[in-house]
């Protein structure tokens, strides 16, 4: 039997597969035995007519899915990088919505829980007005827009709080900070719902294999932290590795750390909307982290 054939086989093409998250969404897919093709950039960008024909004419390759993971990712940047932030959050993703309007394609794109202010004192759905606070969460809310205005069909993931090992994440960040000595401070005033992006790669292929109705669909982890509490769970698992004691991590509010972006409060996201669809929820927050910290430390270990 051709793999083509096989049930459930997917040709993905995916953008930003070298990213935090798209490096998992790459490691999911090959499990699965699908078809992917991952340009690197400065090999295809969508903004640039020619590459826009180039996919129309299929000269890519053909596929049942385009999934966008790539994104301009710098909160506070965006504030002073305005054009930047628009051109890979707005703008891009409409211009492959388009795309897959003339291909047939399915269309994915990942968008983020910073389009919303924050001030709503209980889980977000998806049909709560969005409200961003940042010149980053409008560019997130723009292109969710673009996306199923120009496709409808289209399917939005809105997630929070990514983490992983292929790229810079609040974690990362923290162990690399607590490994060189520095005294370490962190906000206790904001909260949402840490997200492992093996999970997130994984629930996304669920619904590619899937194919649910078009609209906008909420997946992140299944536990709400602040990024104090975060902190103090991740430096837990990663001390656990080495038989050392956790350090203190000092709380402070958003007034005490100020920063160019204005973050919202609380971001937490229902995600009975994706459960009722029958996709299995992610794992615990302490599994998830575990796994993190596992990672990392075969990451920084040398072999031999």
């Amino acid at each position: 039997m051709e793999q083509a054939n096989l049930p459930g086989y997917r040709r993905v093409l995916l953008l930003g597969r070298h990213g935090l998250l798209g490096s998992d969404l790459w490691s999911e897919f090959d499990r699965r035995k699908w078809s992917i093709t991952g340009p690197k950039r400065g090999e295809f960008d969508p903004l640039i007519e020619a590459d826009r024909l180039r996919l129309a004419r299929r000269s890519l390759g053909e596929f049942d899915w385009v999934v966008n993971a790539a994104a301009y990712t710098d909160v506070d940047g965006a504030e002073s990088h305005v054009t930047e932030a628009m051109a890979g959050n707005a703008i891009l993703p409409g211009a492959l919505a388009a795309s897959c309007a003339q291909t047939g394609w399915k269309f994915l794109h990942v968008c983020s829980d910073y389009v919303y202010d924050g001030a709503k004192g209980s889980p977000y759905t998806e049909s709560d007005p969005m409200a961003p606070l940042s010149i980053y969460g409008k560019s997130k809310m723009m292109g969710a827009q673009n996306v199923l205005g120009t496709l409808p069909e289209a399917v939005v993931i809105r997630t929070s709080w990514l983490y992983g090992v292929h790229g810079r994440s609040f974690p990362r960040t923290l162990v690399e900070a607590f490994e060189a000595g520095k005294a370490l401070k962190v906000v206790s005033d904001q909260s949402g719902c840490p997200t492992s992006t093996r999970d997130l790669a994984r629930v996304i292929a669920d619904v590619i294999a899937m194919g649910p109705a078009g609209g906008t669909y909420h997946a992140c982890g299944p536990e709400t932290r602040t990024w104090h509490g975060l902190a103090t769970e991740t430096l837990t698992h990663w001390c656990s590795l080495a038989g050392k004691d956790p350090p203190n991590v000092e709380a402070c509010t958003t007034h005490d750390w100020p920063t160019a972006a204005k973050r919202p409060a609380s971001t937490v996201l229902s995600t009975a909307k994706l459960e009722a669809l029958g996709i299995a929820p992610m794992r615990s927050l302490a599994e998830s982290l575990a796994e993190f910290a596992r990672s990392l430390r075969d990451e920084k270990t040398p072999e031999g």
